[in-house]
C-alpha cells in the first residue's frame, strides 16, 4: 500500500492525489510552512524583518554511504557555534547564511492556483534575494518592501548571479482589510520555532540519522568525516 495517507469516500477533483510510480511519496500537496519559489515571477509581500541563520551543507562521505541513496546537493546542518562549538565548523566545512522571513504569497505566474497563494508562508531566501530587498530597502524612492509588493524573478537558465532577482510590483499601498486580517491572526511561533539554534550534540544527532538514512543496505553506518559543503551561497564571516 502506499504511504500517501489516504482519504476515503469523496473528494475534490482538486484533492485527488494518486500515489508516485517510483513509490516514494508525493509532497505536491503536501502542506508546508515554507514556500518554495516557482520558476518565473513569484508575487509576495514581505511581512517580518529578515532573520538570519547558518547553516552547514554536509555531504557524507565514506564506504558505508551508499551513492544512490544520498543526495547530490548534501544536506542541511544548521550550525550550533552559537552554543561555544560546532562539529562541521570544527571540521573546517564552512558556514554559509540565509535569512528567514514571513511572507503573503501574492500570485505565482507559473501556477496561477498555486496552494499557497492568499496564505502567510516563510520564504527561506538566498542571499542574492535579500541584497535585492536591502537594495530597495535603501533606495529613497521605494523604501521598507513592507510597503509595496515585489516580484521576486527564479531563472532556472540564469547564471548563478542572476538566479534571483527581486524588483518592486508596484506602487506602494496598503494591504487590504483582508490582508490585514490574515496578518493579524498569523502565529509568528510559525517563524521563531524554525530559528532554533541546535547544540553540539543536536547537530551531531542529525548527522547520525542522515548517515543512517544513506548508508548501504545490510551495513554498518558509521560517522563519516564531515566534509566542506558546496558553494551555492556564501560562507559566514
Amino acid at each position: 500500500m502506499s504511504e500517501e495517507n489516504q482519504t476515503y469516500g469523496f473528494v475534490a477533483w482538486d484533492d485527488l492525489k494518486f500515489p508516485s510510480k517510483d513509490g516514494k511519496k508525493n509532497y505536491e500537496n503536501k502542506d508546508s510552512d515554507y514556500f518554495k519559489l516557482e520558476a518565473g515571477v513569484n508575487t509576495v509581500r514581505i511581512l517580518t524583518s529578515p532573520a538570519p541563520y547558518s547553516f552547514h551543507n554536509w555531504k557524507p562521505e565514506g564506504e558505508s554511504v551508499d551513492p544512490k541513496k544520498a543526495s547530490k546537493w548534501g544536506y542541511t546542518v544548521r550550525c550550533s557555534k552559537m552554543h561555544g562549538s560546532c562539529p562541521l565548523c570544527k571540521a573546517g566545512n564552512k558556514p554559509k547564511q540565509k535569512f528567514l522571513m514571513a511572507v503573503l504569497v501574492k500570485e505565482v505566474e507559473a501556477k496561477p492556483d498555486h496552494k499557497d497563494k492568499g496564505k502567510i508562508k516563510l520564504l527561506d531566501a538566498s542571499p542574492a534575494i535579500a541584497k535585492d530587498l536591502k537594495t530597495l530597502n535603501d533606495n529613497k524612492k521605494w523604501g521598507n518592501p513592507f510597503r509595496y509588493d515585489v516580484d521576486i524573478v527564479k531563472n532556472p537558465d540564469a547564471d548563478p548571479n542572476n538566479y534571483y532577482s527581486v524588483t518592486p510590483s508596484g506602487p506602494p499601498e496598503p494591504l487590504s482589510d483582508s490582508e490585514m486580517k490574515l496578518k493579524a491572526d498569523w502565529d509568528d511561533k510559525m517563524l521563531t520555532r524554525h530559528l532554533v539554534i541546535p547544540t553540539p550534540a543536536q547537530a551531531e544527532e542529525q548527522m547520525e540519522r542522515i548517515m543512517k538514512k544513506v548508508a548501504v543496505e545490510g551495513g554498518v553506518p558509521v560517522k563519516a568525516k564531515p566534509t566542506d559543503g558546496d558553494d551555492d551561497f556564501p560562507s559566514v564571516d
